[in-house]
Formats: structure tokens, C-alpha cells, sequence
């Protein structure tokens, strides 16, 4: 029982964070007759997938192999919007068609969503969270929690243990820790006034060390071709040149001469792109150390770091667009380039949040890692099915003497099928007993770049709905969940959680 009455009463369930791992983790729930309450910090469903992250990475997993349950159902959904003739480049699509069919899917009559609802404080009882007080100062009780969120803010409120950046080599595995596998690229990376903007003023740190940075973060911004659909792309509140000297430098030296890349530009539906942080450019959309930053931010702190991000993103398509040291060839394509009128039409056509990539991972009961994507891939109390690359953009970029400068941090190794236990959504039973966090897993980094796409998250957040909901008819707590039982009704949902021998061989 709680200590006083909640001002939204008659809950089982609370889901913290609309993404797409929560609207799973809700609807499996309410199918299973869970009345749940899901909870959105912002003013719409989808996550990142409404916000300029218009694909589904089947093009790095084993979608046949692996996409069940409601992972499959709404994506199935989804591809009816686009003409038979686009699934020559299947798993793309727009964010205001996403949202639309994550609206559709919670038109159940046991889901409430909340929007505006951005959590405050947690207040625990014996291991036990009791309820939830929001920002607006509304508080909400129920027996089951799940957090969804990208940055892990209930189960930090809830002082369940997590952890940010990345793991030692000595500490854990192979591909722990600081890593080189992008080249010097011979550019001075100093002027009169020091090291350029972009690059850290720290000596390069050694292969292989434990780095409190986390992978980078930026907007995937939509944009399209279209006239007809095209709005200019406004100029940025601030425009420093010197923010760009780098990029320039680097045009000039002849190492970037194509748009491409800059910017990472992929074909969606409808003439439109989405632009996202080339991974391999030595200069792209994301700016170094505002993705730590982000990660324990509060609110207001996190609408800094939005506009500052926004605004780096916008100066940079402005300078390739203007600047006269840019080739006339770039910058016709630029110019060519528009925000989409009929996306994100209450947010000025610009996505609702920045992509992000990696924020808090929780130390959980189980601590997936390297080896459990790539040697020991099978597991016991498996709640479904992981495949795509071991994925990390670059971390941070550093100024190598006066020789040149270098990115460090990435990561790009082809992914293998995993399945995924369900003791990596739990939290240490001494820490508390009624949250599933199917978002912030209990994963190294390594693993966690395996682990960090959008289907993957929707499967284990079917896994928590159903895992809530088998907790709360049993008069259990998270960790009492009989794995069999849940992998039962997993897969009489249609997940798909058996590794087989052929599958094995991938």
C-alpha cells in the first residue's frame, strides 16, 4: 500500500517513456488485462523513431530470423503505407507514419497514455518503488514499474546502480575501452588561438583504457528534394566560422570532397532523406562530450544541450551550404536540400529529440557482454532474440601534436544472433523489487552497441509488459517471475526466442 492516494488512482502498471520499447511494453501488457498507465516526458509517442530515425536496422540484423511478436506485427503495419514498389529498400520509413501506427497500436482500452509527465522524484519503500512524483507536482502509485527511457532517469531516481561510459580492456573484454580504429588524418589541428573547436585539448589516451565519455550524439534530421514539400533550412541562431576551421582545413587538404562524406544521407519514402552522423566521416553532425553530459542531465539542462545541439547542426549544413571553401558541387546539393513541410509540423519541421545513442546502462542482475553477443550465446531464461553490429559511433576526436588529428571510439563488427535474458532488465533484488528496465540494460558497452536498436528494445519491452503482468497475477515480485512461464506466453504472442542450430551458424 502507499502512504497517501495517488492523484491518478487505479493502475497496476506505470511505463516510463513513450519510445518504442515502452508502447510494447504497455500493449503487451494491457493484453495480458493490465490496466497501465504510460507516461511521456515530451508530446509524442515513438522516441527516437519519431524523430528522424526512420529505419528498423533490419539491413544489420536477421529480421526473418529474429522479428516476432509485436515487433513484427507493427512493423508489418508500418510497410503498408509505402507502395509496393519500396520494399526494394525495406525497414524505411517516416516518422509521422510511425507515429501514427504507435497511436493506432495504443488504442487499447486498459493503456492510458500522459504526456507532459516528466519524473521528479521517486519515493522507495523497502526495496520497493511507491510511486512516482512528476515534475507538475502529480504523484502516481502503482505495484509494477517499468522504465523505457533512453537516459535510464526512473531507475537513477530509483538509485538502482548504472553505469556510464565505458569499460577498462583489463576489466572486461576485447573491445573494451578506448579504441583506434580510425586513421590520423594529417590536417593541423591548431590555430593562433589553440586546438580548433571539436577536439579535445587532453593527450590521446591509451588503447584499451576505461573512458567516462560515451559515444556521440546528434540530430537525424529530415530532409527532402521535394519543392513542393521543401522549407528552407534556417540559418543558426549563432554562426562562429571558426566552429568549422577543421572541416575546412580537412576540404582544403583534399581528405573530404563529397557531401556524402559529411553527412550521412539515406532514401526514405516520399523524396525525403534521413541525415544522420556519418560514422566514418573525420567531421560530421555530432559534437564531442554533450552525449556524458546528456546522460545525467535534468530537464532544463537537457533543453540547453538541445539547442546547442540543434545549432551546431544547423551551422554546419549553413557552412556547406556558404562557405566559399567549399566545393560549388556541395553546396548546389545543400541548396537543393529542405526541412519537409508535413513533418514535425508543431516543432518548426525539426525532429522532437536528438539521437541517443547510449546514456546510463543499469548494473543489473545479469551484466550482458561481448562474449554473450559473439561466444556464449544461449541462455537460459532467454526472453527473445538479438542480431545487429556491434555498433559505436566515434567518442571523442583529439589532437595528435602537430602532426594531424584522430577519432576515437568506434566500433563496427558484424553482429551474430543472441538471445537476450530476462535477468539483464532487473535490477539487484537488494536494490528494488517492481522495476523491469528493457531500455538501460545490465550490459557493458560493448554489448550494449549490440544490443541498442530500436527492434531489439520492442522485443525486450514485450518481454517487461508480459513480465509485469505475470508478476502482478502471481502476487510476485520481479525476480519470483518463473522464466518458462514467461517464455510460454512470449512465444504463444509470437516472439521468437529459440536459438537453433541453424540460426548458430549466422
Amino acid at each position: 500500500m502507499t502512504d497517501e492516494p495517488s492523484d491518478l488512482p487505479g493502475f497496476d502498471l506505470v511505463v516510463y517513456a513513450a519510445t518504442p520499447a515502452g508502447v510494447a511494453a504497455a500493449v503487451a501488457a494491457a493484453r495480458l488485462g493490465v490496466r497501465v498507465l504510460l507516461l511521456e516526458p515530451d508530446q509524442h509517442v515513438g522516441g527516437l523513431n519519431t524523430s528522424g530515425l526512420n529505419n528498423n536496422e533490419q539491413h544489420h540484423m536477421f529480421p526473418a530470423e529474429t522479428f516476432g511478436g509485436i515487433c513484427r506485427e507493427f512493423f508489418d503495419a508500418l510497410a503498408r503505407h509505402y507502395p509496393e514498389t519500396w520494399p526494394a529498400r525495406p525497414g524505411w520509413f517516416n516518422s509521422r507514419h510511425f507515429e501514427s501506427e504507435l497511436l493506432r497500436l495504443l488504442e487499447h482500452p486498459q493503456v492510458t497514455v500522459r504526456y507532459d509527465s516528466r519524473l521528479a522524484t521517486v519515493k522507495m519503500r523497502n526495496r520497493h518503488i511507491d510511486r512516482l512524483v512528476l515534475e507538475d507536482g502529480t504523484s502516481v502509485g502503482a505495484p509494477a514499474f517499468i522504465d523505457a527511457s533512453y537516459e535510464g532517469d526512473l531507475l537513477a531516481a530509483a538509485e538502482v546502480p548504472a553505469r556510464i561510459g565505458r569499460e577498462g580492456q583489463s576489466e572486461v573484454e576485447s573491445m573494451a575501452g578506448v579504441t583506434w580504429a580510425d586513421p590520423l588524418i594529417p590536417v593541423d589541428p591548431h590555430d593562433a588561438e589553440g586546438v580548433l573547436p571539436g577536439l579535445s585539448d587532453q593527450p590521446p589516451p591509451p588503447e584499451g583504457e576505461a573512458s567516462a565519455q560515451v559515444q556521440v550524439m546528434n540530430f537525424r534530421i529530415t530532409l527532402t528534394s521535394r519543392p513542393d514539400n521543401r522549407i528552407p533550412i534556417p540559418p543558426p541562431q549563432r554562426y562562429e566560422p571558426r566552429d568549422h576551421e577543421l572541416l575546412a582545413r580537412c576540404i582544403e587538404a583534399g581528405v573530404v570532397t563529397e557531401l556524402k562524406q559529411v553527412l550521412g544521407l539515406y532514401p526514405l519514402p516520399n523524396e525525403k532523406f534521413e541525415c544522420n552522423n556519418n560514422q566514418r566521416a573525420v567531421v560530421s553532425l555530432a559534437m564531442r562530450s554533450i552525449a556524458t553530459r546528456w546522460a545525467t542531465a535534468m530537464h532544463e539542462q537537457r533543453r540547453e544541450i538541445f539547442g546547442q545541439l540543434r545549432d551546431y547542426n544547423l551551422s554546419l549544413m549553413h557552412f556547406l551550404a556558404e562557405d566559399s571553401r567549399v566545393p560549388e558541387s556541395m553546396q548546389q546539393q545543400m541548396h537543393s536540400l529542405g526541412l519537409p513541410a508535413d513533418e514535425y509540423t508543431d516543432n518548426d519541421h525539426w525532429p522532437y529529440e536528438p539521437y541517443i545513442r547510449e546514456a546510463r546502462r543499469m548494473a543489473g542482475v545479469y551484466t550482458m557482454t561481448q562474449r554473450d553477443l559473439r561466444d556464449d550465446r544461449r541462455k537460459d531464461d532467454a526472453v527473445c532474440l538479438g542480431s545487429h553490429y556491434i555498433d559505436c559511433h566515434w567518442v571523442d576526436r583529439y589532437a595528435v601534436g602537430g602532426e594531424g588529428f584522430r577519432n576515437e571510439g568506434r566500433l563496427w563488427l558484424k553482429g551474430r544472433i543472441f538471445q537476450i535474458p530476462y535477468r539483464c532488465m532487473l535490477p539487484p533484488p537488494q536494490a528494488c523489487s517492481n522495476l523491469l528496465v528493457p531500455v538501460c540494460v545490465s550490459a557493458t558497452h560493448v554489448a550494449f552497441c549490440g544490443i541498442r536498436v530500436e527492434p531489439t528494445w520492442m522485443k525486450l519491452g514485450e518481454a517487461a509488459g508480459t513480465a509485469a503482468a505475470l508478476a502482478l497475477e502471481a502476487g510476485n515480485e520481479m525476480h519470483e517471475v518463473d522464466p518458462a512461464m514467461l517464455r510460454s506466453r512470449l512465444e504463444n504472442a509470437g516472439q521468437i526466442i529459440d536459438l537453433t542450430e541453424a540460426m548458430a551458424q549466422l
